[in-house]
């Protein structure tokens, strides 16, 4: 009767996948044992012992507790069977930190947090792997150190909360994606202060909050939104997306880039880089593109910047004017946004050596500093008139969540910025919501769509 019934536990933990038998295994840092059975019923006390047993198809379930651990995983599922370490209950299993260097992988509602830090570590890190999501995760006071870090190909960083970092997620490796994370209060320590970093090809961030970092807390950081540089081989990026991102409180740049003509390769160290349907407030300057070849700037809404707007430039001019006189440009497009209570608007390099700007159809509202079109640059833009935004002082809006119907940067009916839009070729052709664009007789203005 006991092998009896030892054989229907048994099965009862396993199900089966395309590659044969896929087990179901547990952990419990209070009542596991790492020489029992893993089942539901005798778990296993660390997740580094379960990782080691796990083959493609199989689930890790951790159940609440400290665990003090750095999880290491170097197994690999598959594309029809990926490997699964999950908290039982969302965010109220905790590790020290979770590295993965294996593909397929699907690591899931942890607390991360400890109180050995540094430059090199991550919360989580994908260093190599492909195909691997981490979601879920609540990642929090890491002394120095970069909430995510991604490499490898293919992955997926979603639905995450960062907080008290020094760094939110920092991108390199091919077609990852960053959807849907919040990254709140960044901290100095030594380094600067970024939500974003990017290098690599074909990246997309996708609706992630930024926001509540203060000015006593960075000290002598330069906090930007997103950053990219060109130093060392490697610091490249091509094809990046930009696109529905919240970007609120303290901080200096939206966006600051800088980067080489002829750098480790390339033509360009970068090019291509489509930053579209985001939300920004609040910062000193907007987007700072220094030696970036093809920026394109649409549909966005930049509300209450104090310095400069959309500025492209050179990096280095003294090291690259034999390059420009010999008819190299950088490629800048600015299209369909808004510019609301800025001090300043775009094209300050407009006919520069050097800079190939295009602005159009772009809208400037500052009371307290018009604009007057001296040299006919922005005939194509609408100067001076208010876009009639919901609540610029409030972009959450009444119920404080944000990408919600009652958000503060809406466009009112009314507002001069509908319909005023030109087609954007290069665009998805939704706005912030994911609606479809145009919704009336032309494209609108700013970041959202205006539903009739």
């Amino acid at each position: 009767m006991r092998s009896s019934n030892v054989g229907l536990v048994l099965v009862s933990c396993m199900f089966f996948t395309s590659s044969g038998i896929a087990a179901d295994y547990w952990v419990d840092a209070v009542k596991g044992d790492d020489v029992a059975s893993g089942l539901e019923a005798t778990p296993w006390k660390t997740v580094q012992f379960a990782i080691k047993k796990c083959s493609p198809g199989d689930t890790v379930n951790v159940r609440d507790g400290q665990y003090d651990e750095i999880v290491a995983i170097d197994v690999s599922g598959t594309k029809e069977n990926p490997i699964s370490i999950r908290a039982q209950n969302s965010r109220k299993a905790r590790l020290q930190r979770i590295t993965i260097d294996g593909d397929f992988i699907r690591a899931s509602g942890f607390e991360i947090t400890s109180e050995a830090g540094g430059l090199q570590v991550a919360g989580i890190m994908i260093s190599k792997g492909r195909f691997n999501e981490v979601t879920d995760n609540y990642i929090h006071d890491i002394p120095g150190t970069v909430g995510v870090s991604v490499m490898g190909e293919g992955n997926i960083v979603a639905k995450n909360r960062i907080y008290r970092m020094n760094k939110g997620i920092n991108v390199g490796g091919k077609n990852n994606l960053i959807e849907r994370n919040e990254v709140e209060r960044l901290i100095y320590n030594n380094q600067d202060a970024d939500y974003f970093r990017f290098m690599g090809d074909g990246l997309v961030f996708r609706n992630n909050w930024m926001h509540g970092t203060r000015a006593e807390d960075i000290g002598k950081s330069h906090t930007d939104g997103f950053q990219t540089f060109a130093v060392s081989p490697g610091q490249v990026f091509s094809n990046v997306t930009i696109e529905g991102n919240l970007l609120m409180d303290y901080h200096a740049q939206g966006m600051m880039l800088e980067g080489q003509p002829d750098f480790d390769g390339r033509p360009f160290s970068g090019d291509g880089l489509f930053i579209r349907n985001n939300v920004w407030s609040g910062g000193n300057h907007v987007i700072m593109a220094m030696s970036i070849n093809n920026v394109v700037v649409t549909g966005n809404t930049f509300i209450g910047y104090t310095g400069m707007g959309v500025l492209p430039g050179l990096k280095f001019p003294d090291k690259i004017k034999e390059k420009v006189e010999k008819g190299l440009k950088f490629k800048t497009v600015v299209k369909n946004n808004i510019f609301y209570n800025c001090a300043a608007f775009v094209g300050w390099y407009k006919g520069k050596p050097g800079m190939d700007l295009t602005n159009e159809a772009n809208l400037y509202y500052n009371p307290a500093k018009p604009l007057v079109d001296k040299e006919g640059g922005w005939s194509k833009d609408i100067l001076n008139l208010d876009p009639m935004l919901v609540d610029a002082k409030n972009l959450l809006g009444p119920d404080g969540i944000p990408f919600t119907a009652d958000d503060g940067y809406l466009l009112q009916a009314g507002s001069p910025a509908i319909d005023k839009g030109v087609k954007l070729e290069h665009s998805d052709a939704q706005d912030i919501f994911g609606t479809a664009r145009p919704q009336g007789a032309g494209w609108d203005l700013g970041a959202q769509e205006y539903k009739r």
